[in-house]
């Protein structure tokens, strides 16, 4: 049951792997606020996001995949969320999120680096760094924090290679996350 809940996170993480390109210099781009009311969140970027939504077939049927993206330099910023069939409404928050995290470290290929819960305006979440080699033998940090609204995953994420993370852009794109209608 679990590629069942994780399959519209490991797409992204594949799409945020393809995007990471090689160390170099960072730009420190103008910060831009993105607003998603159909998508029900506000983020504040560093970067522009440009918005790609995929219908995707599953075993539990079709799922429609919204990714919100953008690359400065060698980071990838990201937001991703997917919905699921109403049945998903009840599932258990924590077992559904463990599952969301095995499940990208697994397709990453890589390693739990760290682990918390944290709430969102009452909304349950978790907070995951994982440690992954990109293809082209880069040594990569994914972070990202994950939300479940039933019936809705958002995977708020920033890949960079491990010798440039910036601290500091990291947490300012991730708490910059707002949940803007639950009602979508």
């Amino acid at each position: 049951m679990r590629k069942h809940f994780a399959l519209a996170v490991l797409l992204a993480a594949a799409t945020m792997l393809a995007a990471c390109g090689a160390a170099g210099a960072t730009p420190t781009p103008t910060p831009v606020t993105i607003s998603a009311p159909f998508g029900g969140f506000k983020v504040v970027s560093p970067v522009a996001l440009a918005e790609t939504s995929k219908a995707v077939e599953t075993n539990i049927g079709t799922l429609e995949v919204t990714t919100f993206q953008g690359k400065s330099g060698n980071f990838t910023y990201s937001v991703v969320y997917a919905d699921y069939p109403a049945k998903y409404a009840a599932v258990d928050t924590a077992s559904f999120l463990a599952a969301i995290r095995d499940e990208q470290v697994v397709a990453l290929g890589g390693a739990l680096v760290s682990e918390g819960r944290l709430e969102l305006t009452g909304v349950e979440g978790r907070e995951i760094q994982i440690s992954a080699e990109l293809e082209d033998g880069v040594e990569a940090i994914h972070r990202s924090r994950l939300y479940w609204l039933p019936t809705r995953l958002y995977q708020v994420s920033v890949l960079a290679p491990q010798e440039r993370i910036n601290e500091a852009a990291v947490v300012d794109f991730l708490e910059s996350f707002e949940l803007t209608d639950r009602a979508y």
